[in-house]
């Protein structure tokens, strides 16, 4: 992405600054870091770059790549300026502040994570999205949480606040079509208003010819 900050509209001469992004990136402020990635690794500011004017250059090649270089390093700084506040401009608009309290019931999104890590179900492809809802126990950390899963769970009981979703009027009015009826193991009782998706039809139909 910072390589295309540079040479977007010269894709010809990435080559040549292809240093010179590299350097923009690692003297770049990172709010995750609060600090620069050169800090990060060396311990100390990055080194400036020696202010040499270009009209005291002996030839003029020499002041003519000392110019070139003063405009693209301005430019490259504005570009990662804007590419950062687009970033910050998409997050913003989905993120949401949330926190759950002891005893609250929440969903737990699994992702990538299988239901069978959560004990025996059945495999299925097209699988809930959402499983639970487990009771919140405590609050680990600033985002994280640990839940009350089933004794044959085979998962760690601490999720960040991305993988859960609070029990309410919010889930049902957005996932309604995402309840898990198939988790009334964890429930402590049977949910009559969904039937099981794997029984068998045993009505007779009559023949179309």
């Amino acid at each position: 992405m910072y390589l295309r900050c540079v040479t977007g509209d010269r894709p010809r001469a990435w080559v040549d600054w292809l240093s010179w992004a590299e350097y923009c990136y690692n003297t770049s402020f990172h709010s995750a870091l609060r600090a620069t990635p050169f800090e990060v690794v060396y311990g100390r500011p990055a080194p400036p770059i020696i202010p040499v004017d270009s009209a005291t250059s002996r030839t003029e090649i020499a002041g003519e790549l000392i110019r070139t270089r003063d405009e693209v390093l301005a430019e490259v700084r504005q570009r990662l300026v804007q590419a950062q506040q687009l970033a910050k401009h998409y997050y913003d608009g989905h993120h949401r502040e949330v926190e759950y309290a002891v005893g609250d019931w929440v969903w737990l999104r699994l992702l990538h994570r299988s239901t069978q890590s959560l004990g025996p179900r059945a495999k299925r492809k097209l699988g809930p999205r959402y499983v639970g809802p487990f009771v919140v126990l405590e609050r680990v950390g600033t985002l994280t949480y640990r839940l009350q899963l089933p004794a044959e769970s085979r998962i760690h009981d601490v999720f960040h606040i991305h993988f859960e979703w609070v029990l309410g009027a919010a889930f049902v009015d957005k996932h309604s079509g995402m309840v898990v009826a198939a988790e009334d193991d964890l429930l402590g009782g049977k949910f009559d208003g969904a039937p099981d998706s794997h029984a068998r039809c045993s009505k007779e139909w009559p023949p179309w010819m």
